[in-house]
């Protein structure tokens, strides 16, 4: 799975197997689960210098505009220009306003998805403030248990954008958050085949 930012174990990938999440009366735990049984709460993994994931997280906050809707003039120009600039710095994640604008790299970068970005972005986290997909699912999910009201992701994009891989990774993070929640897991699993039938359509 390809990976950015935040830390990496320096375990052996082979035996990583998930993210679990724990909940007992009004608290909550998470961190990894290893095939041999063993696991890792968040928090406590080690930094492996040699990925380069903290070095990528830094470049995803500071490399040009974070958010766009910040900047004092903004025209298409400004626009393309600020998404090239991270783009050619293999940041493929930038903020309009509430909006995310994702990259299609056409390249697996290391790090971007890895179990341990996914954690900095978990539902009992403050907002994380660097752009990515998993900013999407974790603001949906503190929306959704604040307000209780029904949220909406629109995602949309040309053919071979990569929609279908996106709407995967939001799933797949939004389900890692509610585990131990088995009404909500299900109802969002049940939403995976209507995923794939637009997906393919």
């Amino acid at each position: 799975m390809a990976q950015v930012g935040g830390r990496r174990s320096a375990l052996d990938d082979s035996r990583r197997r998930s993210i679990y999440s724990k909940r007992r009366g009004g608290d909550s735990s998470h961190g990894l689960v290893f095939t041999d049984g063993s696991t890792q709460a968040a928090g406590a993994e080690d930094s492996d210098p040699s990925t380069g994931t903290d070095e990528h997280m830094v470049a995803a906050d500071n490399i040009g505009t974070r958010d766009l809707a910040t900047l004092a003039k903004l025209t298409e120009d400004t626009i393309l220009s600020e998404l090239k600039t991270r783009y050619d710095s293999n940041v493929i994640y930038t903020n309009i306003g509430d909006i995310l604008v994702a990259l299609n790299p056409f390249k697996v970068i290391t790090g971007l998805y890895s179990d341990e970005v996914a954690l900095e972005y978990f539902h009992d986290r403050e907002l994380n403030r660097i752009p990515h997909v998993y900013r999407v699912s974790q603001k949906a999910y503190k929306s959704l248990m604040l307000t209780h009201r029904h949220q909406c992701i629109v995602i949309s994009g040309e053919s071979g954008a990569g929609k279908t891989e996106t709407a995967k990774f939001l799933v797949g993070h939004l389900l890692s958050m509610c585990k131990g929640e088995g009404t909500l897991e299900q109802k969002i699993m049940q939403v995976n085949p209507l995923l794939e039938a637009f997906g393919n359509a």
